[in-house]
């Protein structure tokens, strides 16, 4: 649900409730004390509910998107795609190499690198830029 829906939703649903209440007042007051205690007492419910069970995103790991490397060669092995543990390797990256599949590196194997462009003074940025 959009917050811009649910907002409209919440404004609507207080408005009701206070043209109850209003109705309460006028005709029924000597019930108006428990209505009133009533809708404090269920919107701080709701209240609760909703924070508890808001959505939480998960943390993304800061190692996806890294360069891989072996650290014996310094070989490119590709991008890292995400994290695991495999019985016989122990904790892994799975590392996608250029034009290829995902594949499973142990982490004590692995060199991560940040990307970082390096442009050289008077080279065009563009990938299909001519010389003039």
């Amino acid at each position: 649900m959009s917050k811009f829906t649910l907002t409209l939703l919440m404004a609507a649903s207080v408005v009701v409730m206070l043209g109850i209440l209003w109705v309460i007042w006028k005709y029924h007051f000597g019930l108006f004390k428990y209505f009133l205690l009533a809708f404090v007492f269920s919107g701080v419910v709701i209240a609760a509910i909703s924070y508890r069970l808001r959505p939480v995103e998960p943390k993304r790991n800061p190692a996806i998107g890294r360069h891989a490397y072996l650290k014996r060669t310094g070989e490119y092995l590709g991008v890292v795609e995400g994290a695991g543990r495999d019985r016989q390797r122990g904790e892994v990256w799975f590392v996608r190499p250029p034009g290829g599949y995902p594949l499973m590196y142990g982490k004590s194997r692995v060199i991560l690198k940040e990307v970082e462009e390096e442009v050289e003074p008077g080279k065009e940025t563009e990938p299909n830029a001519h010389p003039k």
